[in-house]
Protein backbone atom coordinates (compact mmCIF):
# COMPACT_ATOMS: atom_id res chain seq x y z
CA UNK A 1 0.00 0.00 0.00
CA UNK A 2 1.53 3.42 -1.08
CA UNK A 3 0.64 6.36 1.12
CA UNK A 4 0.86 10.26 0.13
CA UNK A 5 3.34 12.52 1.80
CA UNK A 6 0.25 14.16 3.32
CA UNK A 7 -1.06 11.20 5.21
CA UNK A 8 2.40 10.28 6.06
CA UNK A 9 2.44 13.67 8.37
CA UNK A 10 -0.73 13.64 9.36
CA UNK A 11 0.32 10.10 11.00
CA UNK A 12 3.34 11.49 12.17
CA UNK A 13 1.53 14.08 13.85
CA UNK A 14 -1.04 12.13 15.24
CA UNK A 15 2.10 9.99 16.98
CA UNK A 16 3.94 12.50 18.35
CA UNK A 17 1.17 15.01 19.54
CA UNK A 18 0.11 11.00 21.48
CA UNK A 19 4.09 11.22 23.45
CA UNK A 20 3.59 14.90 24.09
CA UNK A 21 5.97 16.68 21.63
CA UNK A 22 5.88 20.05 20.36
CA UNK A 23 5.54 20.30 16.83
CA UNK A 24 7.67 21.90 13.65
CA UNK A 25 10.89 23.06 15.42
CA UNK A 26 9.27 25.55 17.60
CA UNK A 27 12.26 25.07 20.58
CA UNK A 28 15.44 25.40 18.68
CA UNK A 29 18.69 26.02 20.14
CA UNK A 30 21.83 26.43 19.50
CA UNK A 31 24.07 22.83 18.70
CA UNK A 32 27.51 22.04 17.38
CA UNK A 33 28.81 18.86 15.25
CA UNK A 34 32.17 18.28 13.80
CA UNK A 35 32.74 17.50 10.45
CA UNK A 36 33.95 13.28 10.26
CA UNK A 37 36.85 14.78 7.43
CA UNK A 38 37.78 17.92 8.15
CA UNK A 39 37.30 18.12 11.97
CA UNK A 40 35.49 21.71 11.18
CA UNK A 41 32.95 22.79 14.01
CA UNK A 42 29.35 23.67 12.48
CA UNK A 43 26.69 25.65 14.58
CA UNK A 44 23.50 25.44 13.94
CA UNK A 45 19.82 25.61 15.72
CA UNK A 46 17.51 22.60 15.96
CA UNK A 47 14.86 21.61 18.39
CA UNK A 48 15.78 19.02 20.51
CA UNK A 49 13.07 16.80 20.28
CA UNK A 50 13.39 16.93 16.56
CA UNK A 51 16.97 15.47 17.18
CA UNK A 52 14.48 12.75 19.01
CA UNK A 53 12.22 12.21 16.46
CA UNK A 54 15.66 11.75 13.88
CA UNK A 55 17.11 9.53 16.24
CA UNK A 56 13.87 7.34 16.26
CA UNK A 57 14.31 6.84 12.97
CA UNK A 58 12.43 9.26 11.02
CA UNK A 59 14.57 10.80 7.54
CA UNK A 60 16.27 14.21 8.42
CA UNK A 61 13.88 15.91 5.61
CA UNK A 62 10.83 15.06 7.89
CA UNK A 63 12.46 15.50 11.04
CA UNK A 64 13.48 18.80 10.79
CA UNK A 65 10.43 21.05 9.31
CA UNK A 66 8.68 23.77 10.63
CA UNK A 67 4.99 24.42 10.86
CA UNK A 68 4.49 24.17 6.75
CA UNK A 69 6.00 21.60 6.52
CA UNK A 70 9.35 22.87 4.93
CA UNK A 71 12.85 21.73 6.29
CA UNK A 72 14.43 24.57 8.16
CA UNK A 73 17.68 23.06 7.81
CA UNK A 74 20.02 24.20 4.92
CA UNK A 75 20.89 20.85 2.56
CA UNK A 76 24.74 21.52 4.14
CA UNK A 77 23.29 21.58 7.81
CA UNK A 78 20.98 18.26 6.47
CA UNK A 79 24.09 16.73 4.84
CA UNK A 80 25.63 16.91 8.24
CA UNK A 81 23.12 14.71 9.81
CA UNK A 82 23.58 12.45 7.03
CA UNK A 83 26.88 11.91 6.64
CA UNK A 84 28.95 13.75 9.25
CA UNK A 85 30.37 15.82 6.51
CA UNK A 86 30.41 19.61 6.25
CA UNK A 87 28.94 21.50 3.39
CA UNK A 88 32.54 22.70 1.89
CA UNK A 89 33.91 19.22 2.37
CA UNK A 90 30.64 17.49 0.50
CA UNK A 91 31.57 19.96 -2.33
CA UNK A 92 35.26 18.62 -2.76
CA UNK A 93 33.91 14.75 -2.35
CA UNK A 94 31.14 15.51 -4.88
CA UNK A 95 31.98 17.84 -7.58
CA UNK A 96 28.82 19.18 -9.16
CA UNK A 97 31.13 19.58 -12.41
CA UNK A 98 30.43 16.63 -14.07
CA UNK A 99 33.85 16.69 -15.89
CA UNK A 100 35.54 16.39 -12.34
CA UNK A 101 34.71 12.76 -12.46
CA UNK A 102 36.45 12.09 -15.58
Amino acid sequence: MRHTLSQINTSLKVSQCEKGWRMYGENRELMTMTCAHCKKIVGMRVDPEDIERHAEGLFVQHAFVDREGTPYLTPAEREMWISGCCGECWDLLCPRDKLAYN
